[in-house]
């Protein structure tokens, strides 16, 4: 059964989601899956507009939160130690699905 991290990646900056999937990566065993439930962004950071939107409130309620791309979520848990990272549903709320495996 995969692990899930449910509309929390949001909250952090990225170098708090890195620590984040560090962590989630240690305590996986080897071919361990995670899931990412969050909004995805485009690659200029303005669609979906309601992820733009949203990331507004992430600068102004969170110490450095906002949303990210498909792109920096892919880099950031390759960083941590995943592969196999894929996209595997993106919408335009916070219901796009992102798939990543232990190595």
């Amino acid at each position: 059964m995969p692990d899930w991290l449910g509309a929390i990646c949001h909250q952090n900056s990225r170098e708090q989601n890195r620590a984040l999937f560090a962590k989630v990566h240690k305590a996986l065993k080897d071919g361990g899956i995670v899931l990412i439930r969050d909004v995805v962004m485009d690659p200029s950071h303005t669609s979906p507009e309601c992820g733009a939107l949203f990331a507004v409130n992430m600068l102004v309620a969170t110490e450095g939160g906002g949303t990210y791309t498909f792109d920096e979520y892919r880099h950031d848990l390759c960083e941590a130690g995943f592969g196999e990272v894929i996209l595997v549903h993106r919408d335009e709320f916070m219901s796009s699905l992102i798939r990543a495996e232990k190595a």
